[in-house]
């Protein structure tokens, strides 16, 4: 047996995943268990796969090492009908085109094993909710991200502002006070159609999974509490193939919801992607840290419209800053958030704060697909010079914000106005804190 010399899995798995919360480790070890137990490699495949894929390379090492004494056993095993190995197995070709020198050239960084700890800090917000932040994978001597002095819930924000335009029910309810809950776990707080919503994001083919969620009204807190025995006791008089297929959506939105499920202090801790630490790297010291440092904080900005002549970021800002010129620049306005229409539909919204006496375009979130970036994404639109361009990124790349790593305010619309696709993140709002968007 190959696993007869190796570690017990959960001893493996605490190991290897030491960057996840217990909760979610715990829920690892049992699934995996389980899996092992059917010879579901498939189920296995799947479970495993959206924590390992990013796993650094000497992690990789030592639990292939553990496993296994050579990558040559690992692909023999996968006629042994051993489900773990299979699943790594898939994962030789990872570690093999990965070139950690060259890795460490690009990042700027000497210590393989600061590589190592960046990267253990990776999780995709799709699949995981980190409470990990940026400063974590700093190098020694490195500046921190500012500390945050106040927790977002004890912050303090206006529910009205003079001269705002009419917002959506769900926008008001924000800024009543909703805000203090947008932090929150909200798995458990979904009802079963906002479950079968993420359930059919997760697993498009699935479509037996969401109407079973639906028609037995499995909200968020039953699923949390009965797990994946509860939702793939539905599927015993299904079709080997068709069972199959619901059984690993099945184990897909509950390791969703499950790692999702936890609570922040602050949007700072959302920041623990490679590039989000590239970003804290390209611009610590500079003057675009506590101005994005305030644009992560709860507020009530006053929300504009624009439909520009030409529709890029430079244009369009170099339009509405004559706009803007002849204002008072005495305003107390510190925030605003200036919506970009196209054909009547919202583009993109660009987040400007005051900077002595004018305002100065932070980022913006676009309302559409950028190949594997969902609408709501944000991009930064300055330098660590702080000069304005189109889409910041690190080396020839452009940087992508999650669209749940943002504060909601950067995501409102004028009543009245539609989005060009709207964020999934607004259709999964508790409706118990934010009524439903559709009201509108």
């Amino acid at each position: 047996d190959l696993f007869l010399d190796c570690p017990c899995m959960a001893e493996l798995m605490r190991d290897t995943l030491s960057g996840l919360d217990e909760a979610t480790l715990t829920y690892l070890e049992s699934a995996v268990e389980e899996l092992r137990e059917e010879g579901d490699e498939e189920g296995l495949r799947e479970l495993l796969e959206p924590y390992f894929e990013e796993l650094d390379p000497l992690k990789l090492e030592n639990l292939l090492s553990s496993l296994c004494p050579t990558s040559t056993q690992v692909k023999k095993s996968m006629d042994l009908e051993v489900p773990v190995a299979v699943a790594l197995g898939d994962l030789l070709k990872f570690r093999e085109d990965f070139d950690p020198q060259n890795d460490v050239e690009q990042m700027g960084v000497v210590n393989n094993e600061a590589v190592a700890d960046d990267k253990k800090s990776t999780k995709k917000i799709a699949k995981s909710r980190s409470r990990k932040c940026a400063s974590e994978g700093l190098q020694d001597g490195e500046e921190e991200w500012p500390e945050e002095e106040l927790a977002w819930r004890d912050f303090e924000v206006p529910s009205r502002l003079e001269g705002q335009p009419k917002l959506p029910n769900w926008a008001k309810r924000l800024f009543d006070g909703a805000w203090r809950e947008e932090l929150q776990p909200w798995p458990r707080l979904w009802t079963a159609d906002q479950v079968a919503l993420m359930s059919l994001h997760l697993s498009p083919k699935a479509t037996k999974v969401a109407s079973v969620l639906r028609n037995n009204e499995l909200d968020g807190s039953l699923c949390l509490a009965g797990g994946v025995k509860l939702l793939s006791e539905e599927f015993s008089g299904l079709k080997q193939a068709e069972s199959d297929l619901c059984k690993a959506a099945c184990r897909r939105l509950m390791d969703w919801m499950k790692t999702f499920d936890v609570e922040c202090r602050c949007y700072r801790e959302l920041y623990s992607s490679p590039s989000d630490l590239d970003l804290w790297r390209s611009f610590r010291n500079t003057e675009v840290v506590p101005a994005l440092k305030l644009a992560l904080r709860p507020t009530h900005p006053r929300y504009l419209t624009i439909e520009p002549k030409v529709r890029t970021v430079k244009a369009t800002d170099a339009e509405i800053q004559q706009r803007w010129g002849s204002e008072d620049a005495e305003g107390t306005e510190t925030l605003r958030v200036l919506c970009v229409l196209e054909n009547g539909l919202v583009q993109h919204n660009m987040i400007y704060l005051r900077n002595s006496s004018s305002w100065w375009l932070l980022a913006s979130v676009d309302f559409a697909w950028h190949g594997e970036a969902g609408p709501g994404h944000w991009h930064l639109n300055r330098t660590p010079h702080g000069e304005q361009i189109e889409h910041w990124g690190p080396r020839n790349n452009v940087y992508h914000g999650e669209a749940w790593n943002c504060p909601l305010w950067w995501l409102v619309i004028p009543k009245g106005h539609s989005y060009a696709h709207r964020p999934l993140r607004l259709d999964l709002l508790p409706v118990a804190a934010f009524g439903s968007i559709d009201d509108d």
